[in-house]
């Protein structure tokens, strides 16, 4: 049912279980995670507020 969100998790586990030696990979698997998990927020957000207007009411309809 939510696979894309299922698969950024595994991707954000991938990410933080792979070792780091020098400052510069340090910097990029942080630059990683933090996009990884912006699109994973970003992701729920839009499944929220579709649930929403799924849920809302047609209140704004024209009647002519």
């Amino acid at each position: 049912m939510n696979t894309h969100i299922d698969q950024l998790y595994e991707k954000i586990r991938e990410v933080e279980e792979k070792p780091t030696n020098d400052q510069f990979s340090d910097t990029l698997k942080e630059g990683i995670l933090e996009g990884l998990t912006l699109a994973l927020e970003i992701h729920i957000n839009c499944r929220e507020t579709l649930k929403i207007f799924e849920n809302e009411p047609q209140q704004h309809q024209e009647t002519t």
